[in-house]
């Protein structure tokens, strides 16, 4: 399978339209045939930050009371570039 070289006019069009099209990057490089690592170091490199906006540092996240829960209940995500969120089910009532 040859490699397909594309030029700078074409990656911001694919670029734009992605931004326009509001599906996930995976779904948009199969659905234009494109290698979705490329798609992804076109993105980095895109001038602006409307490819990657910045991440927020801090995102409050609120479950809820659970119905039942396990004790000593530990749910560990990692989500990349060194980050584990880990939520642990807390014994002491709240007020």
């Amino acid at each position: 399978m040859s490699r397909r070289r594309y030029t700078d006019e074409e990656k911001a069009r694919l670029l734009a339209e992605f931004q326009a099209c509001g599906t996930t990057a995976a779904a948009f490089c199969r659905e234009h045939g494109l290698c979705y690592q490329t798609f992804l170091n076109w993105r980095r490199a895109a001038p602006g930050d409307e490819a990657f906006p910045q991440r927020p540092e801090f995102i409050e996240l609120d479950l809820g009371r659970p119905v039942r829960a396990a004790p000593a209940m530990l749910i560990e995500l990692e989500l990349g570039d060194g980050i584990v969120l880990r939520v642990r089910h807390d014994p002491a009532p709240r007020p």
